[in-house]
């Protein structure tokens, strides 16, 4: 039950990205790019605070959108991962001209990110009640 995993977009207003300058862009912006292709956002404790999929393979041309994904229980919450996903969306957002996006390529308010952050707040809060707190080396066990 408490394997969760949060995802927001970022959605291209015009042209789909160039790959080559997107990667730039992201390790510019503080992710790393693994040797298997994925791009991850360190925590600072040789861990991953979220991911970044282009949603294409790494060998395509171009991209239209990108998702940033974060593994709930495998982030503990003094790091607030949620919130630091959603500044990353944001920051992209702004400097690739897009807008952070729903699953459905809705917009996703402000009103709703706060809404969302305080079920993730809850959400820490019943792992923390299980004795399963977000981060702890139980749960990296179980859920990473």
């Amino acid at each position: 039950e408490y394997d969760a995993k949060l995802s927001v977009n970022v959605l291209s207003n015009g042209a789909p990205w160039a790959i080559n300058s997107l990667l730039a862009a992201l390790e510019r912006q503080g992710f790393d790019l693994q040797p298997d292709g994925r791009l991850i956002m360190p925590d600072g404790d040789a861990g991953t605070l979220f991911s970044l999929s282009t949603n294409v393979k790494l060998s395509a041309a171009t991209t239209s959108r990108l998702t940033l994904l974060l593994d709930v229980p495998c982030v503990h919450p003094s790091m607030d991962g949620f919130g630091a996903m959603v500044a990353c969306a944001r920051a992209l957002a702004s400097r690739l001209d897009g807008t952070v996006v729903d699953d459905s390529n809705q917009a996703i308010t402000s009103e709703a990110l706060t809404e969302i952050a305080a079920q993730v707040k809850l959400f820490y809060s019943h792992m923390e009640e299980s004795a399963v707190s977000a981060g702890s080396i139980r749960a990296l066990r179980l859920f990473c």
